[in-house]
């Protein structure tokens, strides 16, 4: 039966709460060299988690396609041909390496490093959230257009 999609949110889920139950209980962020690396590694360590939750939608398409021809064998007694073509497609998908092949499509562009501090580089915003934000805008549009004339 096509249920892997239910199956699919249900691996990530699970692989979801199975990392950040290791991240939390078993491992120890806290009582490194100072509190700011300890934010630095934890946000490090959820983006990672992030990726490879992502990485696990890969399996979606070919699982999605098997289940379909299990489904169309078991209650028509057919093969179904565009199911095995999307399981292999899928298989193939998820083992080549996708990031490396994207760096090898699409340039990326080099970062361009800021050298100036935060009020000479703040001329340069569109906006910033005190001139965003209707309580404070009046306020700090004009105090803004002050320091640029």
């Amino acid at each position: 039966m096509p249920i892997t999609i239910l199956y699919g949110i249900l691996i990530l889920f699970s692989y979801y709460w199975l990392d950040k139950f290791k991240i939390i209980r078993k491992s120890s962020i806290n009582g490194l060299i100072n509190n700011h690396l300890s934010v630095k590694l934890y946000y490090y360590i959820t983006f990672l988690l992030k990726i490879e939750m992502t990485e696990m939608l890969e399996f979606i398409l070919p699982l999605f396609s098997i289940s379909n021809l299990f489904f169309f064998y078991h209650i028509l007694g057919v093969v179904s041909y565009t199911s095995m073509i999307g399981f292999f497609i899928g298989v193939i998908h998820a083992i080549l390496p996708m990031q490396k092949i994207n760096i090898w499509l699409f340039e990326i562009a080099k970062r361009v490093p800021n050298d100036g501090d935060y009020k000479s580089s703040s001329l340069n915003f569109e906006t910033d959230y005190g001139r965003s934000n209707p309580a404070t805008a009046t306020i700090l549009r004009k105090q803004f257009y002050k320091n640029v004339a």
